[in-house]
């Protein structure tokens, strides 16, 4: 993309696809029907080689396979293309932080597993932290489960700290900041 005084700028989008699995179904349809299929749809059958990067836990994909088969084949053909690169992320979005190391563990294992057993594969060394919750003791153990990199929120710097032209790295894991200022525009 180019901005002001022909400055080209990389611009990436990780949507966050998220439907807590005690939701109304009914809910659940609604979002799916509006939001989630047209994406995935377009990702599908664009001639574009990249679309964007997701972040979807497995309960939502299985939700999908279920009960929405066109949209879960959509989204199956795009991650499969690589139209869409698929983040990991905990099983059932629990903050981090607040749980057990052991537990941390299994709950990115059981999200992994999960999609593997939906025939959905992991494509990208991303991982989506539930409510961007983390510690650095967190980084370290998603870094040691084999990711490289997160998104997290930009708001937990003061402003004249936030860097704008490098990207952070703590415990091994590199750190894109979102934007909490221009996401509320999008």
């Amino acid at each position: 993309m180019i901005i002001g005084n022909n400055t080209e700028v990389d611009v990436g989008f990780v949507l966050h696809f998220f439907q807590p699995w005690w939701n109304d179904p009914e809910i659940v349809r609604r979002v799916t029907d509006r939001c989630y299929t047209p994406i995935f749809k377009f990702a599908a059958t664009t001639s574009a080689p990249f679309v964007c990067t997701v972040n979807v836990h497995a309960g939502l994909i299985e939700f999908w396979q279920k009960h929405y088969p066109g949209t879960f084949g959509y989204f199956q053909s795009a991650c499969a293309a690589g139209k869409l690169e698929l983040l990991g992320t905990a099983r059932e979005h629990p903050i981090i932080p607040l749980i057990p190391i052991a537990e941390t563990r299994k709950q990115i294992w059981f999200d992994e597993e999960h999609k593997i057993r939906l025939g959905i594969r992991r494509n990208s060394s991303g991982f989506w932290f539930p409510e961007a919750a983390f510690s650095q003791d967190t980084l370290s153990e998603v870094w040691r489960a084999g990711y490289g990199w997160t998104v997290l929120d930009d708001n937990s710097f003061p402003h004249h700290e936030k860097p704008y032209d490098y990207i952070l790295v703590c415990r091994d894991m590199r750190i894109l900041l979102r934007s909490w200022h221009w996401s509320k525009y999008l």
